[in-house]
């Protein structure tokens, strides 16, 4: 190689880059926690390594902490202390008021903090955890601020999507009131109690209709979307299903805006780097196959 080429040592070549709140570029790395284990306490013990870690550190170099779950699990863990307090404390009154007899409130105040704690055994002996699960709402971290009222839309890989408007904000995140019902509840349901057990969710189990990409099931990839007021503009069908698509088109609609692609109608929920998402507010009732709805 010497006879027709000069040969040095050289930097391995650069494959990304990462910068933290646009004041230069940074390593960047992530705690994964095992299934099953207890977030705080993986928390409490990566804190104490990263501050015996900083002793040692050069000058100038720092570590510093750019998400921490604690403040979501330490907010959770309040509310939920102080919602108990405040019920038992409630059902004693109401059964002293109205019964004036102590010995009853007694009996419910008892009984309550007995069934929680007779609950929290039962879990711990059958290997579940405590996690934030909830088919009413979510508890959401996030360093940004989010107006009480203001509606959200959140898409979780397990689960799908979520809208919801912010009824509660908490040091650290905040919380979202959701409306399921019908068999999407049951299904949500469903994966919840599966996690908790450690089970892992099929992809096909995710869905709640086949998804398609064009050439499938006679699914043409140019289209027409239309809005509301009658415009129109060409797209690209990305993948489809009963529930929604994913389009490709040049000018996004805003989120929340009515549009229709062939027979289908619904409104566009999210944007993509390609286009937008779209949900169908029309499924057929019997929607077993395709049957051409969307010709």
């Amino acid at each position: 190689m010497g006879d027709v080429a000069t040969i040095q040592i050289g930097p391995e070549l650069r494959r990304g880059i990462a910068e933290l709140n646009g004041q230069g570029e940074v390593a960047g790395g992530v705690v994964i926690l095992r299934q099953g284990a207890d977030a705080r306490s993986a928390i409490t013990a990566v804190e104490a390594k990263l501050e015996q870690l900083q002793q040692s550190l050069p000058d100038g170099v720092e570590i510093v902490t750019t998400y921490d779950r604690s403040q979501l699990i330490d907010a959770s863990v309040k509310n939920l202390t102080t919602k108990l307090a405040e019920e038992f404390i409630v059902v004693g009154l109401i059964c002293a008021l109205f019964l004036w007899h102590v010995r009853s409130a007694l009996v419910a105040i008892v009984t309550l903090p007995l069934g929680v704690l007779a609950a929290f055994v039962v879990m711990r002996f059958q290997g579940v955890n405590a996690n934030i699960m909830s088919l009413g709402g979510i508890a959401i971290s996030s360093d940004v601020p989010i107006d009480l009222g203001a509606t959200i839309i959140v898409y979780l890989d397990e689960f799908g999507r979520f809208e919801g408007k912010v009824v509660r904000a908490f040091e650290g995140g905040f919380a979202i009131e959701t409306a399921i019902s019908g068999p999407r509840r049951e299904r949500l349901q469903q994966r919840l109690e599966a996690l908790a057990r450690g089970e892992k969710i099929e992809v096909s189990a995710r869905r709640a209709f086949a998804r398609y990409a064009p050439g499938e099931a006679g699914l043409e990839e140019s289209s027409v979307l239309t809005m509301a007021d009658g415009q129109s503009m060409p797209c690209r069908i990305i993948d489809m299903s009963l529930g929604g698509a994913q389009v490709a088109v040049e000018n996004r609609p805003p989120i929340g805006t009515d549009v229709s692609i062939g027979r289908m109608t619904g409104r566009v929920v999210r944007h993509t780097e390609e286009g937008i998402g779209i949900q169908f507010t029309d499924v057929p009732e019997r929607a077993t196959a395709f049957s051409r709805p969307f010709g």
